[in-house]
């Protein structure tokens, strides 16, 4: 069976958008692949710091606690809290600094 040079270059017409097409869907695959693990560490990433800025914010609010019921200095335990403040204050711009909805 001969085919005319018409037919001939229309079969590979579509034999180079077939390989074009798959080509490009595996290519698209990927990077929505990788973008999705990126957002998933960017998630991760903000979820570590949100819970560091909770403790620090935990601990402060502890030891302010302690100046209203105890005996302890009460400028030694408000430097360490507005140290930890500071430090949960800095951890919550990075947590939302990285959010993404």
């Amino acid at each position: 069976m001969l085919i005319t040079s018409a037919e001939r270059d229309s079969l590979f017409r579509e034999f180079d958008l077939f390989i074009m097409g798959a080509s490009k869907s595996s290519h698209s695959s990927k990077f929505e692949e990788d973008r999705r693990i990126g957002r998933e560490k960017e998630d991760e990433s903000t979820v570590q710091n949100l819970h560091k800025a909770s403790s620090d914010v935990t601990a402060a609010l502890f030891g302010l606690e302690l100046i209203t019921q105890s005996d302890t200095p009460q400028d030694e335990v408000e430097s360490k809290a507005s140290k930890l403040l500071s430090e949960a204050l800095e951890e919550l711009k990075k947590a939302l600094g990285s959010y993404q909805p």
